[in-house]
């Protein structure tokens, strides 16, 4: 299929340029309902995605167009070379500044991650045992959709970029659901919440803590209450906030961000005076072994963007590197945090609130502003502890940063590694 692409490019007048990226899936999914296995499903998909480039001139300033368009597999040749032709004219309405797409040395690279399974449908099951190991009569999972997904991407180029990689991620989907009583709300009687689990190895043991801290985190929905007082208190989010958070941080310092005015922050600027609390170093790195280059064929080079509370360096992509006259790092999605000093005992010590679910952290480092609406969070007085929900909380984002607290515990999920907790002090609980 590939000769057949390149046949056809090379048949049609125009094209200065042009990448195809092969995507192979390869699927095993089992459904759940009520712990009763309802269906098996294992399928195969090839994708061919063709970009073109093509170069023009207007008001003497070069530029450079592209358009992308996904084959069909059974295709004529005809229909094909009319698919480029539609695609080319296309390019010729994207109005880039010019840049030259990433070269290569003509040979086929491959970066091979070994598969975190023999057999997926027996994997698969053990891991929906494991869920259902810890279920009751009140607490349960209503639904459990479980997708075993093996990925090989294919990326060639025009100017001599031949590149393979593979990799497979298990994903769970699951509906914990409580089933109570409450005298005093005869009609709220049962809660649900939704969970998105990924590994990016099996490890059982994980699996089991994240299904029993799923069927926790439901019953505490359900018993959950309004907080007693509004006020300031020390705030502690977890996994999934921490990533917000963090990504947030970096990322109007991409080059693209850099370019178009996005940020005002340059390199050795400081963005935490600490005084009270600890420094953030934020990277970004490949998510796994064979994760060596990126969607435009750029060989992906990991890079510290923050250290020690300050910019350290930039990064982005191809065309964006280009324009500003730097390597490019590539569109690296993973992201690494230096873990802190503050041990959880500590983090969790004296009067806080613990966040367990967000509508999504908020930050805008242009008014400094951090926050976000609570959907359940554990709240500690100093001698109890309950679950409880319907608030917000807020604070100055670079006030707030001067005395945060980082967790020495790790948490790891196929794209981040870094602290689980990280603690904001004094913020306004309304």
């Amino acid at each position: 299929m590939i000769k057949r692409i390149i046949a056809a490019l090379q048949s049609v007048q125009g094209i200065d340029d042009y990448q195809i990226t092969v995507t192979e899936d390869d699927r095993h999914e089992l459904y759940f309902v009520l712990g009763k296995r309802e269906t098996a499903r294992h399928t195969k998909v090839i994708s061919y995605a063709v970009t073109i480039f093509k170069k023009m001139t207007k008001d003497g300033k070069e530029l450079l167009g592209s358009s992308t368009f996904i084959v069909p597999y059974v295709l004529s040749k005809k229909a094909l070379e009319k698919k480029i032709e539609e695609a080319l004219y296309s390019a010729s309405f994207v109005n880039n500044k010019a840049y030259t797409i990433p070269t290569g040395d003509g040979k086929h690279h491959v970066f091979h991650t070994p598969e975190i399974t023999e057999n997926p449908l027996k994997t698969l099951d053990e891991v929906a045992e494991t869920f259902e190991s810890v279920v009751s009569p009140k607490k349960k999972f209503n639904a459990l959709e479980l997708f075993l997904i093996s990925t090989k991407v294919h990326l060639l180029n025009s100017k001599g970029v031949d590149y393979t990689k593979n990799n497979a991620v298990l994903e769970v989907e699951a509906i914990p659901s409580f089933d109570g009583h409450k005298p005093s709300d005869p009609t709220n009687q049962k809660v649900e919440l939704y969970k998105y689990f990924r590994y990016r190895k099996i490890d059982l043991k994980t699996v089991h803590a994240d299904a029993v801290h799923a069927l926790e985190e439901v019953e505490a929905r359900f018993n959950a209450t309004k907080l007693p007082n509004k006020g300031m208190y020390d705030v502690v989010i977890k996994d999934e906030e921490v990533i917000s958070l963090c990504q947030d941080l970096i990322r109007d310092l991409s080059y693209a961000g850099v370019y178009n005015g996005a940020t005002d922050k340059k390199i050795g600027d400081v963005l935490q005076k600490v005084s009270t609390g600890e420094k953030l170093t934020i990277g970004l790195d490949r998510r796994y072994a064979a994760d060596k280059f990126d969607g435009d064929g750029v060989i992906l080079t990991p890079v510290t963007v923050i250290k020690d509370g300050a910019v350290h360096s930039n990064y982005g992509n191809n065309r964006f590197a280009q324009y500003l006259g730097v390597k490019p790092t590539g569109n690296l999605a993973g992201l690494k945090v230096a873990l802190g000093n503050t041990p959880a005992e500590e983090l969790f010590k004296g009067p806080h609130l613990e966040i367990i679910s967000l509508s999504g952290i908020q930050i805008d480092t242009y008014s400094s502003y951090i926050g976000g609406e609570v959907r359940l969070a554990y709240f500690f007085d100093g001698t109890k502890k309950i679950p409880v929900s319907g608030f917000s909380f807020s604070g100055n984002l670079f006030k707030t940063l001067e005395s945060i607290k980082v967790s020495q515990e790790e948490f790891v999920t196929p794209t981040y590694t870094g602290p689980k907790f990280i603690k904001l002090m004094d913020m306004d609980v309304l």
